[in-house]
């Protein structure tokens, strides 16, 4: 996404490996089972576990992840399963928020094939992202 955010699938034992070579620091997991302390073991990366449901997502949930983003350790590796919809929802916020992108470009990415989205599965994914409010995200992470 950027020199400081990255996003993936859950990765294996020896993907957190190449993750630490990489230097990525953090690691800020969306996924409801915690699997990554088994698989991080004998990595030096902070975990970071955000347990969020993709059909029921919300902003205050959105918040809580950027500003888990925000505080971590950079750079940072967000995923969930498949890396592709709660995921896609938080970096499609963080490019809204942070790099003031607008909604529209930010949901574009998201349905961009090559991340996977799931739009028939998760349509509330676009509503709750085409009506953020940003004004009130920003006041609340200090922007």
């Amino acid at each position: 996404m950027n020199d400081s955010l990255y996003r993936s699938e859950q990765p294996s034992r020896k993907g957190f490996k190449d993750l630490e070579a990489l230097d990525v620091k953090t690691v800020i997991n969306l996924r409801r089972w915690d699997k990554n302390r088994r698989k991080a073991d004998g990595t030096e990366l902070q975990l970071v576990n955000l347990p969020l449901k993709a059909g029921k997502l919300t902003e205050d949930q959105i918040i809580m992840a950027l500003k888990a983003i925000q505080v971590a350790e950079s750079p940072v590796l967000i995923h969930c399963w498949h890396g592709s919809d709660r995921t896609g929802a938080v970096i499609a916020a963080y490019r809204i928020i942070f790099e003031d992108w607008t909604k529209e470009n930010a949901i574009e990415e998201l349905r961009y094939g090559y991340f996977g989205y799931h739009e028939k599965m998760y349509p509330n994914i676009v509503t709750l992202l085409q009506n953020l409010n940003v004004g009130h995200i920003k006041e609340d992470l200090g922007l």
